[in-house]
C-alpha cells in the first residue's frame, strides 16, 4: 500500500499545476487601454512564476526566487524620480531598497505619477519583500484617493495580486506547536485580497483587469474549500467557485478579443479542475498555437496533465519533456516526469534491470533536481517522504511530510503526506498517532464512502492488531463493495478463516460450512490472481494464504489441502535458496534446503502422507522435521545467549515452542514406525518421549501397552494394559483403549448387563464424560451386535429385536449430534437401517459418503452387502474385492487397526477404533473367510441371474479359497457342496448350445464330491442344517440328480457328435468354395497380365516408329543446314552462305503464282535467296534432336499473315537497307514454354510451313513496318526452284490449316524469316 506508483495517478489531480496563479504570468495589453492603464495589475500578474514559491515566509527574506526568470530581465535596476517643478531628478537604486517609510514619504511629497509607486512595489516584490510591496501600494492608494480614481484603481489591482501571491505561498494550516495568532494562513490573505477587490469594484466594477484577478481569486478559493473542509458541502462550494472563475476568465477573454493569453490559461485551468479534460486540452492547445514560444507559464504542462487524466500517459510525458527542454529549471516539469517514471517502474519487478533504470531516473534525475530547484514544493516533498519511508529513514519523513501538508492547497497531496506519516508511526509502533494520521489522510480525500483506500486499509490493519476483528471485518466488507482489490480479499478471507477456526474450536458441532465456503472463495480468488497474466494488478504468491487454504480444505478436500502445502514448500524452497549460497549441484543440497524449512510444514505434509497410507514418505518427512526442530532449538539457545550477554531484549527473537514440536513430531514418527512394522524403533521413540520429555504423556503409554498386547496377548500384554489403566484411568484415550481391549477379549452374551465392555462404557459416560464419543459409538456397536444375533421367529421376538436396534440408533445419533462428521457413528446408523428397516437406499447414501473418510475394509464390506441386496452385483463384487485387498495390505503392514489418527497439527479427528466390533474381534484369516464367502455368494447370485456357468465356477473357486482358510468349518464345506449342486442344476437346465461336454463331466465330478460332503457334514457335531435334511439332499443327489446328469451327458455327446459332423461337412464345402474362388482369381490375373503385355508391346512398337521418324527429320535438318550454312575461314564461325550477285534471274510472275497456289510462301531477302543455292530448302528443323523432331508434328492452327500494304505506301529501297527487321527476338505463343522458342539464325529466312512451332519476328508479317514483302526489281534473278514434287509433298501437311488464310498476291513474298508457332505445338 506504500507503492509510489499506486498513488501517482491520484496525485495528478493535485498537480493542477501546484501554482494557483502561476499560469497567468504574462498579460498582453488589452485592446483600447491607454498606455500605463492596468500596468500594475499586469506586472504583478507576472510576479507569480511557473512552479516557484517564495522561501521567505510572509514576505520577509533576502531570497529572490523570481529574479532568475527571464521575465524580469528588462526590469530596470534604477529609476529617476522627478523632484520639484524645475525638472530635477533623483536616481533611485531599485536593487538596494531598505525600509519603505522614507521612500513613500518622498514619493508622496513630490506627487509623482502612479507608475513610480508601482515600480517601487514591484522592485520590493522582485526581491521577495512582499510585505514592503503591499505597504508601498497601500500608501500610494491613500495618496491617490484624493485625486484620480483610475490611479487608485491600478494600485488596488496591483495590491490584490500581491495578496494573492502571498496566499499562494502561505501555509494551508497552522503547524504543530505554532501559535495561530502569529501564523497567517492562506485563508487570511484571501480575505485581504477580497477586501481590496471589493474596494476596487466599488470604484469601477467593469475595469477589465479585475476580471482576471477575480478569476484567480476564485481558483484559490476553490482549492482552499476542498483542502480545509470535507463532505458534500465542500465539493459544492468548490464547484461554485470554479464556475465563477470560468465566467471571469471568459469575460476577460471577450474584452480582449481572445488576445489575453492569461485569460485563456485561466479558462483552461478552470475546465481542468472541473474535470472537463478534453475542453481544457483544446484551450491549452489554442494558447500554444497563438504563442508557440511561451514557456512561463507553460501551456505544455497543462497539455500533459490533460493527457494524463485522459489516460494517454506517453503523450503527457512528451509534453512535459518539451516543457523541460524550453525551461530546464522548471521544477514542476521535473516533478511530473519523476511521477511518470515511478509509474512506469511499477510495471516491472524490483529485481528487473528496467525497474532499476526507471526508478533511478525518477529519483535521481527528476525529483532530486526538482527538490533542488524548489524545496517548498508540496508535491515533491510528499514524494520524497514516501521514498525515505521505504528506505526506513524515519527521521527525514516527518519534516518532508509536514512541509507537504502545510504548503499544499491540494487535498490529494495532503492525503499522501498524512498517509506517509501514518505508515511511519504504524511501523514505529505508535498506534494512536498512526490512527490519527490515517484518519486525516482519509478525510483529506472525502472520508466515509469516498476517502483514501490505502488509509482505510491502514486503519483496518490497526484494528486487527488490537484484536477488533468485528469492526475490521465490517470495514473490509464495505471496502470490498467499493473495490475488489486483492489486498481487501486477502485480509477479508483470512478474517473469515480465523473466525471459522475459532467457532469450530469452541463448538465443534456447529455447522460453519457457509463460512468455510466464503473464506475459500475469497482466498481462491487471490490465488488465481497470482497466475493470471491478464490481471491489472498482479501480486506474488503468499504462503499465509496457502496455509489458510490448506487448513480450510483439510476436512472436506484433503487432496487440495496437500496441493496447497506443496506450493508452500516450493515457495519456502525458493526463498531459502535465494537467501543462502547453497550449491545446487551438491549431493546434500535438498537436505540443506529441507532442514531450513519450518518443521511444522514437514509435520503437516507427513500427516497427509500417513493418511494416504504412504508410510515411507511420511516417515521421511517426520525424520526431517525432527532434525529441523532440534537445530532450531539450538539456534534459539545461541541467539538468546548472545542477546543476554549483550544486554539486549529477547522479545524480538524466534519464540517458537520447540519442545511442543519435538513431542508432537516424535509421537507421529513412532506411529509411522508402527504402521511400517518397525515395532522396536517405535518402542524406543515412545520410551524416549516418556523418559526425556514428558513422563505423563498418556498417548505414548497407551501405544506401548497396545504393542505389548499385540506381541504377548496372554502374558505381558494384559499386565501392561492393567498397569497403564491403573496409572491414568481418567484419561479419555486410556479408557478408549481399555474399552477396545474388553471388546477384543470378551465372550459374546445376549444379556447386556453381563457385558464387561458395556459396563466400562457406561462407567465412562456416567463418571467421566457423558459426551465421550468413543464410548457412545462403542455402546451403539454393542446393541447392534446383540440385535443382530437375536431370534426373529415370532412377532414378539421381532419387536424386541427392533427395540434393540432402536437403542443402538440412539447412541449413534447422540454421537452424530456431538460430531456431525463422525464417520463411525454414521456407519453404525447405516448398518441399523439395513438390518432393521431394510432401507438399503438410505444406508447406501451414508456409506458412499464415509468411504473416503474411513479407510477401512469394513466400510467396503458393508457397501458390498448393500449393493448385493439391491442386486447391483458388479458394484458389490468391486467393493468386496477392495475390502479383501485392504485386509491383505493391513496384514502385510502388520497394523491391526487403521482407525486411529495422528496427534499432529493437521489431523484433528477423534481416535475411535471400533465400528463393526464383531468383525474387528476376528483374526485375519477369519476376516478373509468371511469376505471370500460374501464374494462367492455374489458371484453365485450373478450366475443365477445370467445363467452363466463361468460365474458359478468363479463362485466355487472363491468358496474353496475360503474353505482353505478354515478346512474344518462345516458351514464352508456345506457351501462348497451347495455350489456344486447348483452347478449341476444349471447345466441340466441349459440347452445343448450353451453348454459343453466338459461342463457336464465337471459338474458330475462335483456332484459326486457334493454327495460325499453332504454325508460328512451330516455326521459333524454341529451341522449347519438338521441331519435329516442333509441326508435327504445327499440321497436326491445320488439318485435323481445323478440320473439327470448322466442323461444330459448322453444327449450332449450325441449333439456334439452330430454337430461335429455338420461342422466337418460345412468346413469341406467352405474349403472347396475358397479353392474355386482362388482359381477364378488366378485366371483373371493371367488375363490381365496378357493384356498388359500386349499394351506394352504396342507401346514399344509405337516408340520405335516415332524414334525412326525423328531420326529421319534430324537427318533432313542436317542436310538443309549443310546447304544453307558454311564455316567462315577467318573466324571459324558458322555463317550463312552469301548470295551470288548476278547469277540467275527472278522467277516469272506466273511461276510465283503457281508456287503460291501450291501452299508455299517464299521468304526473299536482299542478302539471301534460296535460289542462290540451286534448289528449294528442306522443311526439317535446324537441329537433329528429338525435341525438334517432336515439334515437326502437323499444326492445327497457325497465325495468319496480314495483307501487305499498297505499293504506293512502301518506303524507298534506301530505307529498307537501314534495317530490315525491327527486332530479331523470337516471340513465343502463350501456350508454349520459353525453351520451345528457337531464334532464327542471323540472316536466315524460313517459310511458315518450314518452321512450325515458331513465331514471326517483329519485322515480318503483321509487324512489318515497311509493309513491303516483294523482292526488289534490281535484284538478280534467282535460279530455278527445287523440284515441284517434293515441295508439294511437304506443303500438303499444312493444307487444312491454311484454308482460312487469305492468299497474298502472286507477286508478293514475305520479307522476313517469320516462324509461325503452332498454338497446340506441345501436343
Amino acid at each position: 500500500m506504500e507503492n509510489d506508483a499506486s498513488i501517482s495517478p491520484i496525485r495528478t489531480l493535485g498537480l493542477l499545476f501546484k501554482h494557483a496563479i502561476d499560469d497567468f504570468g504574462t498579460c498582453s495589453n488589452p485592446k483600447g487601454k491607454s498606455e500605463g492603464e492596468g500596468e500594475g495589475e499586469q506586472k504583478m500578474a507576472a510576479a507569480a512564476t511557473n512552479g516557484i514559491s517564495d522561501t521567505a515566509m510572509n514576505g520577509n527574506g533576502d531570497y529572490d526566487p523570481l529574479a532568475k526568470y527571464t521575465r524580469w530581465h528588462n526590469f530596470p535596476i534604477a529609476m529617476d524620480i522627478p523632484i520639484g517643478d524645475a525638472g530635477e531628478e533623483v536616481e533611485l537604486n531599485l536593487q538596494d531598497l531598505d525600509e519603505p517609510t522614507e521612500l513613500c514619504q518622498l514619493l508622496e511629497n513630490e506627487k509623482v505619477d502612479r507608475k513610480f509607486w508601482v515600480a517601487v512595489a514591484l522592485a520590493y516584490a522582485r526581491k521577495g519583500l512582499l510585505d514592503y510591496a503591499i505597504e508601498v501600494l497601500r500608501q500610494g492608494s491613500h495618496v491617490f484617493a484624493r485625486s484620480s480614481s483610475k490611479d487608485k484603481l491600478s494600485l488596488l489591482g496591483c495590491m490584490s495580486w500581491m495578496y494573492l501571491l502571498k496566499s499562494r505561498h502561505a501555509p494551508r494550516t497552522v503547524g504543530e506547536g505554532q501559535d495561530p495568532a502569529e501564523v497567517k494562513t492562506k485563508e487570511h490573505y484571501l480575505r485581504e485580497a477580497t477586501n481590496v477587490m471589493n474596494e476596487a469594484t466599488r470604484i469601477n466594477p467593469a475595469h477589465p483587469p479585475l476580471y482576471l484577478t477575480r478569476g484567480v481569486l476564485n481558483l484559490l478559493r476553490a482549492a482552499l474549500a476542498t483542502s480545509t473542509k470535507t463532505g458534500p458541502g465542500a465539493e459544492n462550494e468548490r464547484s461554485d467557485a470554479l464556475n465563477q472563475a470560468l465566467k471571469c476568465f471568459d469575460e476577460a477573454g471577450k474584452l480582449s478579443n481572445q488576445r489575453n493569453l492569461l485569460a485563456l490559461m485561466g479558462r483552461a485551468r478552470s475546465l481542468y479542475l472541473l474535470k472537463r479534460y478534453s475542453q481544457a486540452l483544446t484551450t491549452y492547445q489554442q494558447v500554444l498555437a497563438k504563442m508557440p514560444d511561451l514557456s512561463d507559464p507553460d501551456p505544455r504542462i497543462g497539455i500533459g496533465a490533460c493527457f494524463w487524466q485522459m489516460g494517454y500517459h506517453d503523450q503527457a510525458k512528451n509534453a512535459w519533456e518539451r516543457a523541460l527542454t524550453l525551461n530546464p529549471k522548471s521544477n514542476i516539469a521535473h516533478t511530473l516526469l519523476g511521477i511518470y517514471n515511478l509509474r512506469e517502474s511499477s510495471k516491472y519487478s524490483s529485481d528487473d534491470r528496467q525497474f532499476q533504470t526507471l526508478y533511478t531516473k525518477a529519483i535521481q534525475v527528476h525529483l532530486k533536481t526538482a527538490y533542488g530547484l524548489e524545496r517548498n514544493c508540496a508535491l515533491t516533498n510528499a514524494i520524497f517522504s514516501t521514498y525515505f519511508l521505504n528506505s526506513r529513514r524515519f527521521d527525514t519523513v516527518d519534516p518532508l511530510s509536514k512541509k507537504a501538508v502545510e504548503q499544499t492547497d491540494v487535498n490529494a497531496v495532503a492525503s499522501d503526506a498524512w498517509f506517509v506519516r501514518a505508515r511511519k508511526e504504524h511501523v514505529s509502533g505508535n498506534v494512536q498517532l498512526a490512527n490519527d494520521a490515517y484518519n486525516r489522510a482519509d478525510q483529506a480525500r472525502g472520508g466515509q464512502n469516498a476517502g483514501y483506500f490505502p488509509a482505510k486499509f491502514g486503519l483496518i490493519q490497526l484494528m486487527i492488531e488490537s484484536g477488533d476483528l468485528q469492526n475490521a471485518k465490517f470495514r473490509l466488507e464495505k471496502l470490498f463493495e467499493r473495490s475488489k482489490a486483492i489486498e481487501v480479499m486477502t485480509l477479508l478471507g483470512c478474517i473469515y478463516a480465523e473466525e471459522t477456526f475459532a467457532a469450530l474450536k469452541a463448538n465443534p458441532k456447529e455447522d460453519k460450512a457457509n463460512d468455510v465456503r466464503k473464506a475459500v472463495r475469497m482466498l481462491e480468488t487471490v490465488r488465481k490472481n497470482w497466475k493470471d497474466e491478464k490481471a491489472k494488478v498482479k501480486t506474488k504468491p503468499d504462503s499465509a494464504v496457502l496455509l489458510y487454504l490448506a487448513q480450510l480444505y483439510e476436512i472436506d478436500n484433503p487432496l487440495e489441502s496437500e496441493k496447497c502445502l506443496a506450493e508452500v514448500e516450493n515457495l519456502q524452497r525458493q526463498a531459502i535458496a535465494d537467501e543462502n549460497d547453497f550449491d545446487p549441484a551438491a549431493e546434500d543440497f535438498n537436505e540443506l534446503i529441507q532442514e531450513q524449512m519450518p518443521p511444522s510444514l514437514h509435520n503437516n505434509i507427513g500427516c497427509f502422507y500417513y493418511r494416504d497410507e504412504a508410510f515411507e514418505q511420511a516417515l521421511q518427512r517426520f525424520e526431517i522435521a525432527l532434525n529441523a526442530t532440534l537445530k532450531l532449538h539450538e539456534k534459539q539457545a545461541e541467539e538468546k545467549q548472545k542477546a543476554e550477554e549483550a544486554g539486549e531484549s529477547t522479545t524480538d527473537l524466534d519464540q517458537a515452542d520447540t519442545d511442543a514440536l519435538v513431542t508432537t513430531i516424535s509421537y507421529n514418527l513412532a506411529r509411522t514406525q508402527e504402521a511400517l512394522g518397525q515395532r522396536e524403533a517405535a518402542i524406543r521413540t515412545y520410551e524416549g518421549l516418556l523418559s526425556k520429555r514428558h513422563s505423563d504423556y498418556s498417548d505414548a503409554s497407551a501405544r506401548l501397552a497396545y504393542i505389548a498386547l499385540v506381541e504377548s496377548p496372554q502374558d505381558q500384554g494384559p499386565k501392561k494394559m492393567k498397569a497403564m489403566y491403573d496409572a491414568d484411568y481418567s484419561h479419555p484415550e486410556v479408557r478408549a483403549l481399555m474399552g477396545w481391549y474388553f471388546h477384543s477379549s470378551k465372550k459374546r452374551t445376549a444379556n447386556v448387563g453381563e457385558d464387561q465392555e458395556f459396563r466400562h462404557y457406561k462407567h465412562t459416560l456416567q463418571g467421566y464424560d457423558k459426551h465421550d464419543l468413543y464410548s457412545l459409538v462403542g455402546m451403539g456397536n454393542i446393541h447392534l451386535t446383540i440385535a443382530r444375533d437375536m431370534p426373529r421367529n415370532s412377532e414378539s421376538e421381532k419387536e424386541k429385536r427392533s427395540k434393540m436396534y432402536q437403542k443402538a440408533y440412539e447412541f449413534f445419533d447422540k454421537a452424530l449430534q456431538l460430531d456431525p462428521r463422525n464417520a463411525f457413528a454414521a456407519q453404525g446408523v447405516a448398518v441399523a437401517l439395513c438390518d432393521d428397516k431394510k432401507s438399503y437406499s438410505d444406508a447406501l447414501q451414508i456409506l458412499v459418503k464415509i468411504k473416503d473418510t474411513v479407510r477401512d475394509a469394513s466400510v467396503f464390506q458393508n457397501l458390498g452387502h448393500v449393493y448385493c441386496e439391491t442386486k447391483q452385483y458388479s458394484r458389490s463384487i468391486e467393493n468386496y474385492e477392495t475390502a479383501l485387498k485392504k485386509q491383505v495390505q493391513a496384514r502385510k503392514a502388520k497394523a491391526d487397526f487403521q482407525k486411529s489418527t495422528l496427534n499432529g497439527d493437521t489431523a484433528d479427528e477423534e481416535k475411535i477404533n471400533g465400528v463393526n466390533g464383531s468383525a474387528r474381534a476376528e483374526p485375519d484369516h477369519a476376516s478373509d473367510a468371511s469376505l471370500l464367502s460374501c464374494l462367492s455368494r455374489v458371484w453365485l447370485l450373478r450366475g443365477k441371474t445370467d445363467k452363466s456357468i463361468l460365474s458359478h465356477t468363479t463362485s466355487l473357486d472363491l468358496m474353496k479359497r475360503a474353505l482353505a482358510t478354515q478346512p474344518d468349518s462345516p458351514h464352508l464345506r456345506f457351501n462348497v457342496a451347495f455350489i456344486q449342486f447348483q452347478i449341476v442344476q444349471l447345466v441340466n437346465s441349459l440347452p445343448e448350445t450353451q453348454r459343453t461336454l466338459e461342463d457336464l463331466l465337471a459338474a458330475r465330478a462335483g456332484l459326486e464330491q457334493a454327495i460325499e460332503t453332504f454325508e460328512a457334514v451330516a455326521q459333524s457335531p454341529q451341522p449347519p442344517y438338521p441331519k435329516p435334511l442333509l441326508e435327504q439332499r445327499a440321497a436326491m443327489s445320488r439318485g435323481t440328480m445323478m440320473k439327470q446328469i448322466e442323461r444330459a451327458t448322453q444327449q450332449q455327446e450325441s449333439y456334439e457328435r452330430a454337430n461335429s459332423e455338420k461342422l466337418a461337412e460345412a468346413k469341406r464345402r467352405r474349403e472347396e468354395e475358397l479353392k474355386a474362388r482362388d482359381a477364378a482369381a488366378a485366371r483373371r490375373r493371367e488375363e490381365e497380365e496378357a493384356r498388359e503385355a500386349d499394351i506394352r508391346k504396342k507401346r514399344e512398337q509405337f516408340m520405335e516408329e516415332a524414334a525412326a521418324k525423328a531420326e529421319e527429320f534430324r537427318q533432313a535438318a542436317l542436310i538443309r543446314e549443310a546447304a544453307e550454312y558454311t564455316t567462315d575461314e577467318d573466324t571459324g564461325e558458322r555463317v550463312k552462305r552469301q548470295k551470288k550477285k548476278g547469277a540467275g534471274g527472278g522467277r516469272s510472275r506466273k511461276r510465283k503464282q503457281r508456287d503460291d497456289e501450291d501452299g508455299f510462301i517464299e521468304h526473299d531477302d536482299e542478302n539471301d535467296s534460296d535460289a542462290s543455292h540451286g534448289g528449294a530448302r528442306d522443311r526439317t528443323p535446324l537441329s537433329g534432336t528429338d525435341e525438334d523432331a517432336n515439334r515437326e508434328k502437323p499444326s492445327k492452327k497457325k497465325r495468319k499473315l496480314e495483307r501487305k500494304a499498297p505499293r504506293k505506301e512502301r518506303p524507298s529501297a534506301k530505307k529498307e537497307k537501314q534495317g530490315k527487321f525491327k527486332s530479331q527476338a523470337v516471340v513465343v505463343d502463350s501456350d508454349e514454354s520459353e525453351e520451345e522458342a528457337v531464334a532464327t539464325p542471323k540472316g536466315g529466312s524460313r517459310s511458315a510451313s518450314e518452321a512450325p512451332g515458331n513465331v514471326p519476328t517483329a519485322g515480318a508479317g503483321a509487324g512489318d513496318e515497311d509493309g513491303d514483302g516483294d523482292v526488289s526489281m534490281d535484284e538478280p534473278s534467282r535460279p530455278a526452284p527445287r523440284p515441284r514434287k517434293q515441295a508439294r509433298l511437304i506443303a500438303d501437311e499444312d493444307e487444312d490449316d491454311d484454308e482460312d488464310a487469305e492468299a497474298p498476291p502472286a507477286s508478293s513474298t514475305i520479307k522476313s524469316a517469320a516462324r509461325v508457332v503452332d498454338d497446340e505445338d506441345d501436343e
